[in-house]
């Protein structure tokens, strides 16, 4: 899809003073600045994909956990809250938190 380009000029002209063109001693600064952001963009587009299939893995994981509680006699887990303890998680030991839902 294509996108037309903004007449900036109008739009700054008619800003009422709320706009107005960065001057050139600045440019260099500027570009440097927009080339961190669009490197930064990129880099959190590869940390959101990285964190929404995480998330998913752990959902799926949970999911079986909560399968092989209930097949073994836990009957209400599906009205639990579960999750990962984050605390254990980080020296490698792999808990589940078994919670009351929230009211």
């Amino acid at each position: 899809m294509f996108e037309q380009k903004r007449d900036w000029k109008k739009i700054v002209n008619e800003s009422k003073g709320t706009r107005f063109f960065l001057p050139d001693s600045f440019k260099e600064r500027a570009e440097d600045f927009n080339k961190k952001r669009i490197e930064l963009n990129k880099d959190l587009a590869i940390a959101a994909e990285k964190e929404i299939t995480m998330n998913m893995i752990s959902q799926n994981a949970l999911y079986e956990v909560r399968k092989y509680l209930a097949k073994n006699g836990f009957d209400e887990i599906w009205m639990k809250e579960i999750g990962w303890d984050a605390e254990a998680l980080k020296e490698g030991v792999f808990v589940i938190n078994i919670m009351e839902p929230m009211k």
